[in-house]
């Protein structure tokens, strides 16, 4: 499977709630948990933002990619539109020579 730039945001989006999730336990359990459990929670949560911040990044740099070659391709529409259009105005200057001579 190819991971576009929203597959990768919104995989780090999971990684973020996630992240949220294990703190909102730890704050609502604090007085249950262990300080090395604790400590476990702490750490996971510290290891889920960082994870998240890392596909963010891959996310971003796979945008950057994408719009790259997004804009290749319209400065290559744009240079055919722009011959296109070339070639009808010679058309047209063409017939206009054309009506002339007859008339």
């Amino acid at each position: 499977m190819k991971w576009t730039a929203l597959d990768l945001k919104n995989l780090a989006a999971l990684f973020d709630d996630t992240a949220d999730a294990v703190l909102n336990f730890r704050i609502q359990n604090r007085n249950t948990l262990t300080p090395l459990q604790k400590d476990r929670l702490t750490v996971e949560f510290g290891q889920l933002v960082s994870l998240g911040e890392q596909l963010e990044n891959l996310a971003l740099q796979k945008a950057l990619v994408e719009i790259d070659g997004a804009v290749a391709d319209l400065q290559s529409a744009t240079h055919d539109a722009t011959h296109a259009l070339q070639v009808i105005s010679n058309v047209q200057k063409a017939i206009t020579i054309a009506v002339a001579m007859v008339g």
